[in-house]
């Protein structure tokens, strides 16, 4: 399974799907998320909380032993393809630049991608959870 942005900010953000993701994250092997996502949710947390360091995602990408795994051509490919399909002005889904990135790792691993949110509903990635599996 590949962790989106929205997913680790539910989790950081004590939103409603929080316990339901850190269970789904920690019964699932080999949960991996990008260093795009990586940065993307360190700009959330900075923008949220003045002053913020660093230290509660790096904290929680050890205790629920998500790897961070490094952008490659590969992914930039598949990030670009997304990009080309379901990118923001091109689709529904309106993928921004961070999702593009997470949806080319869940596409290189061949992986269901967890996240919240309306947009990669509308793509052909195929979710870790559905909104029914866990009403909020």
């Amino acid at each position: 399974m590949v962790v989106d942005t929205s997913a680790l900010a539910a989790i950081l953000f004590n939103e409603p799907e929080r316990a339901f993701f850190t269970d789904l994250i920690l019964q699932m092997p080999g949960v991996a998320t990008s260093t795009g996502v990586v940065l993307e949710t360190d700009v959330l947390l900075r923008r949220r909380f003045p002053g913020y360091e660093g230290k509660a995602l790096d904290e929680l990408l050890v205790v629920l032993g998500i790897e961070v795994v490094p952008f490659d051509e590969t992914q930039t490919a598949l990030a670009r393809a997304a990009l080309a399909s379901y990118g923001q002005g091109r689709h529904p889904a309106a993928l921004t630049f961070g999702d593009c990135l997470v949806m080319g790792l869940a596409r290189q691993r061949a992986a269901p991608l967890l996240f919240k949110g309306d947009g990669f509903a509308l793509t052909d990635i195929e979710p870790a959870w559905l909104p029914e599996d866990h009403p909020a």
